[in-house]
């Protein structure tokens, strides 16, 4: 029997809020994090955790949420 396995590199990270004015961080559930022009996403956990898998060559994630302004 023979079998194949193919293993696929993940990032794993965590969106995180920073407020300045009250010096605190909070973890972002529920953002979408993708590879910028391809649609290999994933999406936050509830505790602002992700994991997405490597697209080679591309080293930029765009990451947006509702509620929040893009730059």
């Amino acid at each position: 029997c023979i079998s194949t396995v193919t293993l696929q590199a993940q990032l794993k990270g965590k969106v995180i809020e920073y407020d300045p004015v009250k010096k605190s961080s909070a973890l972002v559930p529920g953002v979408v994090v993708v590879w910028k022009n391809t649609s290999v996403a994933a999406t936050t956990d509830a505790n602002g955790a992700f994991q997405i898998p490597l697209v080679e060559g591309n080293p930029w994630l765009v990451v947006s949420a509702v509620g929040y302004k893009s730059d």
